[in-house]
């Protein structure tokens, strides 16, 4: 009998549900890489990648990753052995957006410096503010995130603009740039956010180069990856002054060592990647491997979230 490899948090409700609309499979948590009658996996492991890369697990054709970011995953093997991947994508758009808001309020309402106000019981009154009306924000990164940050961001009466690796039009946008011209949109961004996959294209792409191309006194936040950025030049640019403030959820080391400059700047808000903590994640990536699975047993080609090999999302 054909099996489901679970290696990802599965309820039991779920698992019910899972044999009413695949009775033709039995589900196993056990990974034994000579059971070649595992062709479906659900979640991932490091010992199960390693197993793969060793030739086990032969009968695999498809894996649903649980979560958005695929670069630690090894694609090239599983273009290889023609296993399609699909990914956790769009589970995140809402608390991606919140957090990268959260970021943004803590400098431009001054709520970072109020919190330690309250905390030594000081009346510390702030006049000064950064408004969101009439800036600019640039998202680098125009997918579901982006879209989501742009709609956001408009409630809030700011222009928002988007690169994508196309350029075509995307929703809530109001223009939107294919990524060769980045350099040549950047100086007129107030904001850029980045939402970038990680790719080798997109791998320290944020250097000193880029940050000195943006404008004097821009906010960035990384909600991307962190190795999308060269953490020495972003130190660098803060302590110029040409970024007045940087928001970041992802680091190139995580954790973040407890010596690092980043952790003593008042003009940086830092959480540990938390980006992705949505309430009740299996719920949502049941539903995405749930219609999949449907396509699938019709020998249909999977319907959501396919991530693309080559490209890496």
């Amino acid at each position: 009998m054909k099996k489901i490899l679970l290696l990802f948090e599965m309820p039991e409700s779920q698992r019910q549900e899972l044999k009413k609309i695949a009775p033709e499979y039995e589900w196993t948590t056990t990974l034994v890489p000579s059971d070649d009658t595992v062709e479906i996996v659900y979640g991932w492991s490091p010992e199960f990648g390693t197993m793969l890369k060793d030739g086990g697990f032969k009968g695999v054709c498809w894996i649903q990753f649980p979560y958005a970011g695929v670069n630690q995953l090894p694609l090239a093997l599983l273009g290889k052995r023609q296993i399609m991947l699909t990914n956790g994508s769009g589970i995140h758009t809402s608390s991606m957006t919140e957090v990268l808001f959260g970021h943004l309020l803590s400098y431009t309402r001054s709520f970072k410096k109020y919190t330690l106000s309250q905390q030594a019981h000081q009346w510390a009154y702030n006049e000064w503010s950064f408004d969101f009306v009439d800036k600019t924000m640039l998202v680098i990164g125009a997918g579901k995130i982006g879209q989501e940050v742009a709609r956001v961001a408009k409630a809030f009466h700011m222009h928002v603009l988007g690169i994508n690796r196309s350029g075509n039009k995307v929703e809530n946008f109001e223009m939107i740039y294919p990524m060769k011209d980045l350099q040549n949109i950047l100086p007129g961004a107030d904001i850029v956010v980045n939402i970038l996959p990680l790719t080798e294209e997109t791998t320290h792409l944020y250097d000193s180069a880029l940050f000195h191309q943006m404008k004097k006194g821009v906010l960035f936040v990384n909600m991307g990856r962190g190795q999308s950025v060269v953490t020495n030049d972003l130190v660098y640019a803060l302590e110029s002054g040409h970024v007045a403030f940087a928001g970041l959820d992802v680091f190139e080391q995580e954790p973040l060592p407890k010596d690092h400059p980043l952790w003593d700047m008042a003009q940086v808000s830092i959480t540990p990647h938390i980006g992705g903590v949505v309430e009740n994640y299996p719920k949502h990536i049941f539903a995405i491997f749930k219609e999949n699975l449907k396509a699938y047993q019709r020998s249909q080609p999977l319907v959501r979230n396919c991530v693309d090999l080559k490209l890496g999302y």
